[in-house]
């Protein structure tokens, strides 16, 4: 078995070949979520020359060598107020909608059938979470991604038609259920061209669904956003048990849940992850620690020993990665099992790559750690 591509390019690759199928003739066409003049390139080079392309991006710089017909607007993809109403043949949605919050979402759709022309085509494309929570995939700007269903219903509910689904990469084989891992390994059951075929007609199962919609009718803002609250309120906690471990074993007991179970004398990092974006609010993390190392070792070296840091973290943070910490020692876990530890943390603005890290000093000391963190939030 050979790695051919890595799965950035492999997903660059099909999404092209989508791009390049859509129906052509847009003199108009709207990107919701743009970045560098290499992304128009692309546009230009799979779907063809457009006269007027329409880019909206709050948070991204805008580029100093737009392309020609390139109209570059500085607003959010849920208040398109410059974009005036039946104006677009093409809204194009690639890899955004899963960067949104709930308003956002709504909002994105309420607009995206206010400005395309009647019968105008509405393209988005994303992660699958059906795959995704499966992975524990976490990507550090994902709020949370939707399945199938929940997009298919979304589209009808801003008053589309839904005339197209198909998945890209298949990750879980249909019939058998079998998981075929993210990354692009060939087997001599499952190719990279079969899982690529495959795919196509089982989007539900593969790593990355597109859809293709015309718009219809109004939408219906109170529907799309009791939908969209639906799937945050279940695929949010979901999104936050994404954690890994570099040290441990995650294993899963009677009731459930999960844990990493750490060994003696085995330094690093015990837990790490969800890699969440969290905006601006008041936040307490619990993490659930048990000593596996038994009462009676209570007098030795590592009981009285800091045997493990909590923190909560973020790399997006260059000056001050470190939210907040707390220290633990031995014997704080002799006290009760399990015990549980509260990090309390105020976030100013929007934090990428969020994570709740359990660091094992290395004693002689076996302890596991409950995989999923709760965390309560007080959104500013």
């Amino acid at each position: 078995m050979t790695t051919i591509r890595t799965i950035n390019e492999l997903l660059h690759d099909l999404r092209s070949e989508q791009l390049m199928a859509l129906p052509k003739g847009a003199e108009v066409f709207l990107t919701a979520g743009a970045s560098g003049t290499w992304y128009f390139d692309w546009i230009s080079q799979c779907y063809g020359k457009i006269p007027k392309h329409i880019a909206i991006e709050k948070y991204s710089p805008r580029p100093a060598d737009l392309p020609e017909g390139v109209e570059w607007i500085p607003e959010s993809v849920g208040d398109m107020a410059s974009v005036a109403n039946n104006s677009v043949d093409l809204f194009f949605s690639g890899q955004n909608i899963e960067h949104l919050w709930v308003p956002e979402i709504v909002g994105s759709l309420v607009e995206a059938s206010r400005v395309l022309r009647p019968n105008g085509l509405l393209v988005i494309d994303s992660p699958n979470r059906a795959v995704t929570a499966v992975a524990r995939d976490a990507h550090p700007e994902h709020v949370v991604e939707f399945n199938v269903e929940e997009a298919k219903l979304l589209a009808e509910a801003a008053g589309f038609e839904v005339t197209r689904v198909v998945g890209l990469w298949l990750c879980i084989a249909p019939e058998s259920n079998d998981w075929l891992t993210i990354n692009s390994i060939d087997s001599e059951h499952w190719t990279d061209q079969r899982r690529i075929e495959v795919g196509k007609t089982f989007p539900e199962n593969s790593y990355v669904w597109w859809m293709e919609a015309r718009k219809k009718t109004r939408a219906n803002p109170a529907k799309l956003l009791e939908l969209a609250n639906q799937v945050y309120s279940k695929a949010w906690p979901e999104r936050l048990t994404r954690t890994h471990s570099v040290i441990g074993q995650r294993v899963t007991t009677p009731d459930g849940n999960g844990w990493f179970e750490i060994p003696e004398a085995t330094a690093g990092a015990a837990m790490f992850g969800p890699y969440a974006p969290l905006v601006a609010g008041h936040y307490t993390v619990t993490f659930t620690l048990e000593s596996q190392s038994g009462l009676e070792r209570q007098l030795s070296s590592w009981f009285n020993d800091d045997v493990i840091t909590l923190e909560v973290f973020s790399d997006k943070l260059e000056k001050t990665p470190v939210i907040t910490t707390r220290v633990v020692r031995g014997k704080e876990l002799a006290e009760a099992q399990p015990i549980q530890f509260d990090l309390t943390f105020d976030l100013d603005e929007l934090v990428f790559g969020v994570q709740f890290r359990v660091i094992s000093h290395g004693k002689k000391f076996a302890f596991k750690v409950k995989a999923n963190p709760k965390l309560i939030e007080t959104i500013k």
